[in-house]
């Protein structure tokens, strides 16, 4: 059995704060093939898996359902929806009986306030995961008119998505600001600073960026996609 304590992401909480955390989950026990969130649904609270598997499924707009990642004993679930204050992006399903511990998002309010670590902590596993594979969680999502494909690059400060530009038919590179950067001085400030740059940049050895906007608790910068091989 999967101990808070020990997970890699409330391992790095003060003790006292990890007391607090513990105190305000509950214990729940959900069946195999029971879902444990729906997509599209509000996020109103998160599980750690103490004991069990489960699996993610993305259901795009044609109606596929993809698997896009196995959780397991130890793993956070249901972190996107509270971090980017955003409906659920998957769902996902028990593959066996699961045993959970679960965080209202009132109760992780409350926390976030009196000790933003435990928000910090959060932010650090939703941007582990983005990003992690061509598929993830903004995998086939519609931001502002974008139409995300899949991940097609994953750095420190930013994921770049492949994206369908709908209004003007064309394809482009979205960089996503990393939401660890969200509690991080001046991050945001410097992303923001680099996009109105960028946009008076207007050379055929410089990707051209369209304009930038806000969406899922982080801003995005609309850039042209370079088709190609790496300059590797």
């Amino acid at each position: 059995m999967a101990r808070l304590e020990e997970s890699a992401a409330f391992d790095q909480l003060p003790p006292h704060v990890l007391e607090l955390v513990l105190r305000a989950m509950e214990e729940a026990r959900v069946e195999a093939g029971a879902e444990l969130m729906r997509q599209g649904e509000p996020g109103d609270r998160l599980l750690f898996l103490l004991e069990g598997r489960a699996e993610a499924f993305l259901e795009t707009e044609q109606g596929e359902r993809r698997a896009i990642a196995t959780l397991e004993t130890g793993d956070i679930v249901g972190e996107m929806a509270f971090v980017t204050d955003e409906p659920r992006t998957a769902t996902v399903v028990a593959s066996g009986p699961i045993h959970a511990l679960t965080l209202g998002v009132a109760e992780f309010g409350k926390l976030a306030v009196r000790h933003p670590e435990v928000g910090i902590v959060l932010t650090r596993v939703v941007a582990e995961r983005l990003g992690e594979s061509s598929l993830d969680g903004l995998g086939g999502k519609r931001l502002d008119r974008y139409r995300i494909v899949r991940a097609i690059g994953r750095g420190n400060m930013a994921v770049v998505y492949e994206a369908r530009d709908d209004r003007m038919e064309r394809t482009v590179a979205l960089k996503m600001m990393s939401h660890r950067l969200r509690y991080e001085t001046g991050a945001t400030a410097r992303f923001l600073q680099e996009a109105e740059l960028l946009l008076t940049l207007d050379h055929p050895s410089v990707a051209h960026v369209h304009h930038y906007f806000e969406a899922y608790n982080t801003y995005f910068i609309v850039m042209e996609y370079c088709d190609g091989p790496d300059l590797g």
